[in-house]
């Protein structure tokens, strides 16, 4: 499996527009992607402003079809100006996966 760890610091006038096209587009993800095992969008409770999305892959071809797909492409798009910063990611292996998740 590939697990993703992205936090992104967004700017704080767009905060409610990023967050909810972000949701959109993970549950479109998990509705579509049958690649997409997991797409977690959260707020640092000590950062509001830094959103984190914890996504889960069966592998990295399906992460690579995820950010070629066109809803992704839609929340580039939709998203374009919102993004303050975007802070180091973490590519994961996924040591303990669940039966389901």
């Amino acid at each position: 499996m590939y697990a993703l760890y992205c936090p992104i610091r967004v700017k704080p006038e767009h905060l409610d527009a990023f967050i909810r096209a972000s949701i959109c587009t993970g549950s479109v993800s998990r509705r579509e992607e049958p690649g997409c095992l997991r797409y977690d969008v959260s707020r640092d409770r000590a950062e509001p402003d830094c959103i984190c999305f914890y996504e889960v892959y069966a592998d990295e071809q399906a992460f690579n079809a995820h950010i070629a797909s066109a809803h992704y492409q839609r929340w580039e798009m939709a998203t374009e100006g919102m993004i303050e910063e975007e802070l180091p990611w973490a590519t994961l292996d996924l040591l303990n996966p669940p039966t389901s998740v």
